[in-house]
């Protein structure tokens, strides 16, 4: 990180990632987004973009990193929902939001009230000795150069190759660009200049979630050609415990509620839902969990149900539609059938539609 951003000196210069552990439920805060010098909740907030790409000069990498346009806005969004009331300021070279509906989402942003977008180079100035607020340098058309005071300030970073890269290439003899990530096969952009070898993600260069999740399958399918012939060969059948009969057994009921990180949390009172449960007829447990769906909580689940016994089992998470399958598996494990699970959605049905009104999503979850 070059000093002219003060990144480490400034407390409120933070970076991108940074940022995202702050709105993050697991984060320092459990999702708010606060400042470590005041613990009060930043009103005005810049992001700069293009920290470390597109530059040419010593120590930034030349190449757009194609991601931090994008979640820059993202991240102003989520802003926007925490506090309706906040200011985001966006500085920018130009916008390169490119991608399935990116450019509907730059308008979706740049339409919010209290939203800018301001195209100019930066410089970050001072901090204010008493407040800890940052001053920004920048310059517009209109009005020449002009220095704004924002409470926090965000370095929209760029993207480096992995830091294993050179080492991993080198054992395979896969050849490198020159800005270090795989050297392109124009034919086959999965292809690396060894027969077999297939890349994916952010070894082809700055990528986002989506795309490095449409590479990684077609490099599995460019691998499965190769693996032809074991086809069929290496499957293994799942074997389940034997389905314990508990129909003439009285409900022993177990209700997990999920957090779904802030997605539920933030607005359902979830340890207030949890006792609420505890207290309904035939219960015998009741708790919440930050991620049901986690690989650790679903075991729990399996464990709890064991554990105590239970026979019937209520998940008050998101939609059904995505994880009733995984859920049923759940039970399924410990030997339960796997119809005797009820799923409640309070995340789509209740949370998202509720987001200002966390006394009434409560009520509605406990119903």
């Amino acid at each position: 990180m070059k000093e002219e951003y003060h990144y480490g000196e400034f407390a409120n210069v933070v970076t991108s990632m940074d940022y995202e552990r702050l709105m993050c439920a697991t984060g320092p805060f459990q999702g708010e987004i606060l400042r470590t010098t005041d613990m009060k909740h930043p009103h005005k907030v810049a992001w700069i973009s293009c920290v470390g790409s597109r530059q040419v000069t010593p120590g930034g990498n030349s190449y757009c990193s194609a991601v931090c346009c994008t979640y820059s806005q993202k991240q102003v969004i989520l802003t926007k929902d925490h506090d309706a009331t906040a200011e985001c300021t966006i500085f920018h070279n130009d916008i390169r939001s490119y991608g399935k509906d990116f450019e509907r989402f730059r308008e979706r942003t740049e339409n919010l009230p209290g939203v800018r977008f301001v195209r100019s180079y930066v410089s970050i100035v001072k901090e204010d000795p008493v407040t800890k607020n940052v001053t920004i340098r920048y310059s517009t058309p209109d009005e020449g150069v002009k220095e704004e005071e924002f409470e926090m300030v965000v370095l929209s970073i760029g993207l480096n190759p992995p830091l294993e890269v050179k080492n991993l290439a080198g054992k395979f003899g896969i050849e490198l660009s020159e800005h270090g990530f795989r050297k392109e096969i124009l034919s086959n952009p999965l292809e690396t200049n060894r027969p077999g070898i297939y890349v994916s993600g952010a070894f082809q260069g700055p990528t986002d979630i989506p795309e490095s999740v449409f590479t990684a399958s077609g490099a599995g399918s460019q691998c499965g050609e190769l693996l032809d012939y074991r086809r069929g060969q290496l499957a293994q059948e799942r074997i389940y415990p034997l389905e314990r009969d508990v129909s003439q057994e009285a409900p022993r009921i177990g209700v997990f509620v999920c957090h779904c990180g802030a997605n539920i949390s933030s607005v359902v009172d979830v340890p207030a839902t949890v006792e609420y449960a505890k207290a309904l007829p035939n219960v015998v447990f009741a708790t919440n969990q930050l991620f049901s769906c986690a690989t650790n909580s679903a075991k729990e689940i399996t464990d709890t149900i064991k554990e105590k016994g239970l026979n019937r089992v209520i998940i008050a998470a998101c939609s059904p539609r995505t994880l009733e399958p995984l859920f049923r598996d759940t039970l399924r494990e410990a030997g339960i059938n796997q119809y005797y699970l009820d799923m409640a959605n309070i995340r789509e049905h209740n949370s998202w539609v509720h987001t200002k009104e966390k006394e009434e999503a409560t009520r509605k979850a406990k119903i």
